[in-house]
């Protein structure tokens, strides 16, 4: 009973971690959407993206959610089956979702595709410390049967 107790608390901290770095990197996306909107609106685009950012912010993080959900789950559930508590598997992991999140917006053609490239590594970066941070630096503690 305890191990399941543990487990389910463990499931808890991982849910969280990985909720907390989707809601960081997708704070960090609708930063990166205010000197976007300048760029194509001026000054009405980025008033206009300030009224709605925190309905910004929720898009992005419900996008960031949906495309990388299943395959973040299988990650963790690895990592923490093997205990990996470097910091480097978790960002790495999460900058090669950033790529998996750009090649599917189609934001690779135009001139602005460097920039968005960018600040998606950097949102990525941020989430796989951030959730390092809360979670994998604690992985497999306390789940181990006894």
């Amino acid at each position: 009973m305890k191990h399941m107790i543990a487990l389910a608390a463990r499931f808890r901290v991982v849910v969280y971690g990985y909720l907390v770095a989707s809601a960081v990197a997708g704070f960090y996306m609708a930063i990166w959407f205010l000197p976007y909107a300048m760029m194509k609106g001026g000054v009405a685009g980025v008033a206009f993206s300030f009224l709605f950012l925190p309905l910004i912010i929720c898009v992005a993080v419900i996008y960031i959610v949906a495309v990388t959900a299943i395959p973040t789950m299988v990650f963790i559930t690895i990592a923490e089956a093997y205990q990996v508590d470097s910091v480097l598997p978790y960002v790495a992991f999460a900058v090669i979702m950033a790529l998996f999140v750009f090649a599917l917006s189609g934001h690779w053609r135009g001139g602005e595709a460097a920039f968005f490239c960018a600040s998606l590594l950097i949102a990525g970066y941020a989430a796989g410390c951030v959730y390092w941070e809360l979670a994998g630096q604690m992985a497999g503690e306390g789940c181990e049967p006894r």
